[in-house]
C-alpha cells in the first residue's frame, strides 16, 4: 500500500508504480460527473451550502463507485486529489489528477484505478498527460450556425494515460485512456462552435498518439477509449428524448478513416439512454424534455470484438438529491478473453450474444457445397440436353 500525504493538493503526487491488482478477463471502465465533488471550503461557484452538505456528497458519491466496482473510473467535475483521495477504502484505488486550465469554475478531470499507467518510451512517465492545443472556432464547415467574431478554445479539463492492459496468452492490449469535459450547453451557437473545435483538439491529439505508436510489431493495435462529459448530443446514437445535435462534434471524433471510434452507447436500449437530467421547473420530478444524453463512451472500433455490455447505471438513484450527483455513471465491460476469436457480436440489451467462429465455418462449408452441387446438377442437364 502506498502512503500518500496529500494535504491540500490539487495534482495528485506521483505514484511510484507497484504491481497492479489483478483483474479476471472482465475488465470495467466507468465514468461519473460526480457534480461539484468540492470540499465546500471557500467553494463561491459549487452548490454546497456548508462543509458537512460537502461531506455528504462526498460520502455517496464514494458509495456509487464502490457499487460499480470498475477497474478504472474517470471521474468529472471534481476539486483536487484530496477530495479523490476521499472516495478511496481500503486502499482499491489509486488517485491520479493533472490540473486544468477552467479557472472560473476551478474543475478538474481525474482518475480512480486498480491499474498503475504504464511507463513507455514512446508516451514517457506513467502519469496523467495533457494537451493544450488551441483550434480557431468556427472551425471549416460547422454547423453551429455562429454569428459573433472567431475566437479559439482549447480543451481546459481533459487528460490522456497509457495502460498496457495483459491478455491471455501472455499478450498486451496497448490503450489509452482520454477523459474529457467539453464546453456546456449543447445547441447555443457560440457553445456548439467551441466544442467542434474542442473535438478537433482531442481528434488531433489521437491522430498524433496513433502515429507515434505506429510501426510497432504488437499483439494488438493502439487502442482508445474516450470518456466523459461532451455536453452534446450524438445523431447516430439518440437519447430516450430524440435530442439532435446542432454541431459536428461527433463526426469529428469518430474519425472513421483514420482513428475509427465508436459510441458504444448505441447498444443500450433507447428507452434508457440517458445520462443527465436537468430539472428545468425544479420541482424535482422528472418531466418530458428534462433528460438527455451528455455523457458518452467512444472506443476503438477493433475493440469491438470485446465488449461484453455496456451500462448507464441510471437504476442506482433518482436524480434530483443533489448529494449524488445530477448525472448518472457510465460503464463497459470489454471480455479480455475475446481479443484472438473472429466472431460475430449481436449486443442487446447491454448484453452480448456471440455467434463463434465454428459455427461461421459449418456454414461457409455448407454454402460452398450447396453452390458446387447446384453446378453439377446444372452441368448435367446441360450434357443430357
Amino acid at each position: 500500500m502506498i502512503n500518500i500525504a496529500l494535504g491540500a493538493s490539487v495534482q495528485c503526487p506521483n505514484i511510484v508504480p507497484q504491481q497492479n491488482k489483478p483483474y479476471d478477463n472482465i475488465f470495467k471502465i466507468a465514468t461519473f460527473n460526480t457534480l461539484w465533488l468540492f470540499d465546500g471550503i471557500g467553494d463561491k461557484t459549487a452548490p454546497w451550502k456548508s462543509k458537512q452538505d460537502a461531506d455528504a456528497h462526498v460520502q455517496n458519491v464514494a458509495s456509487i463507485i464502490q457499487t460499480i466496482n470498475a477497474t478504472m473510473i474517470n471521474l468529472v467535475e471534481v476539486e483536487s486529489c484530496e477530495i479523490i483521495s476521499r472516495l478511496i477504502t481500503n486502499g482499491e484505488y489509486l488517485p491520479y489528477l493533472i490540473p486544468g486550465t477552467d479557472t472560473a469554475t476551478r474543475q478538474n478531470v481525474a482518475l480512480l484505478s486498480r491499474m498503475t499507467p504504464t511507463k513507455s518510451p514512446i508516451f514517457g512517465d506513467a502519469t496523467l498527460k495533457r494537451v493544450d492545443t488551441r483550434v480557431t472556432y468556427p472551425i471549416p464547415q460547422s454547423t453551429c450556425g455562429m454569428k459573433s467574431s472567431p475566437s479559439s478554445s482549447t480543451v481546459s479539463k481533459n487528460y490522456w494515460t497509457y495502460f498496457e492492459i495483459s491478455l491471455p496468452g501472455d499478450a498486451i492490449l496497448p490503450l489509452i485512456l482520454f477523459s474529457i469535459h467539453f464546453k456546456a450547453i449543447p445547441t447555443e451557437p457560440k457553445s456548439c462552435a467551441q466544442r467542434e473545435a474542442q473535438a478537433v483538439v482531442v481528434r488531433d491529439q489521437m491522430r498524433i498518439l496513433q502515429n507515434m505508436y505506429a510501426n510497432r510489431t504488437t499483439d494488438f493495435p493502439l487502442s482508445f477509449v474516450l470518456v466523459g462529459d461532451f455536453n452534446d448530443f450524438d445523431s447516430a446514437t439518440l437519447d430516450s428524448e430524440s435530442n439532435k445535435p446542432t454541431s459536428s462534434v461527433f463526426d469529428i471524433l469518430r474519425d472513421v478513416n483514420q482513428v475509427n471510434l465508436t459510441n458504444v452507447l448505441q447498444y443500450v436500449p433507447v428507452k434508457e439512454r440517458y445520462s443527465h437530467w436537468w430539472d428545468i421547473n425544479d420541482n424535482s420530478h422528472i418531466d418530458s424534455g428534462e433528460l438527455s444524453l451528455l455523457d458518452h463512451v467512444l472506443i476503438s472500433s477493433h475493440l469491438l470484438p470485446m465488449l461484453h455490455r455496456v451500462k448507464i447505471h441510471n437504476d442506482l438513484y433518482r436524480t434530483g438529491n443533489l448529494n449524488v450527483s445530477d448525472h448518472w455513471p457510465i460503464s463497459i465491460e470489454l471480455d479480455l478473453s475475446k481479443w484472438r476469436e473472429q466472431e460475430i457480436r449481436v449486443i442487446q440489451f447491454g448484453k452480448a450474444s456471440v455467434l463463434p467462429s465454428y459455427v461461421l465455418l459449418v456454414l461457409c462449408v455448407a454454402v460452398a457445397i450447396t453452390t458446387l452441387v447446384v453446378h453439377f446438377v446444372q452441368a448435367k442437364k446441360s450434357k443430357q440436353v
